[in-house]
C-alpha cells in the first residue's frame, strides 16, 4: 500500500523545480520522515509516492 500526491497541474512548478523537489526528498531519510518511493513525470501528470502511513495525515493530527 502508497499514498500518492498528485501535484497540481495548473500550479507555477516546472518540470525542472519538480526533478529538483524528487532528488531532494530522495535524498531525505529520517524516522519522522514519511520516505519517497518514485514519482511520476510522464505528459502533465506529476505524481509522488510515498510509503502509506495508517494514522492519517500531518493536517488531521495538527488541526483535527
Amino acid at each position: 500500500v502508497v499514498a500518492v500526491k498528485q501535484l497540481d497541474r495548473n500550479g507555477l512548478q516546472g518540470n525542472r523545480e519538480f526533478l529538483v523537489e524528487v532528488l531532494m526528498l530522495s535524498l531525505l531519510h529520517h524516522t519522522n520522515l514519511v520516505n519517497l518511493i518514485g514519482y511520476c513525470a510522464d505528459g502533465d501528470q506529476r505524481l509522488l509516492v510515498y510509503e502509506f502511513m495508517p494514522l492519517g495525515s500531518l493536517e488531521d493530527h495538527l488541526h483535527g
